[in-house]
């Protein structure tokens, strides 16, 4: 049984938007631990979520073409 390609889809981004969470808060946390105010600790946890976001999804959409290639 096939699972259907929407679903597939959206599951990937699922886990590419849970995982840039958890960065950039992690982060978030660990600048401002490190003697950061908590602006530039918001804008570098900000920074690292779209950073995971961009090397995800880029990384699901290369793994996802290569799979769609092979059928």
């Amino acid at each position: 049984m096939q699972p259907l390609t929407n679903t597939v889809k959206a599951l990937l981004i699922t886990v590419a938007v849970l995982a840039g969470s958890t960065v950039g808060l992690l982060a978030g946390m660990l600048h401002h631990m490190d003697g950061g105010s908590v602006p530039d600790a918001i804008v570098f946890g900000c920074k690292t979520f779209f950073g995971t976001e961009a090397f995800m999804l880029g990384l699901f959409g290369f793994w996802y073409g290569i799979q769609k290639r092979d059928t």
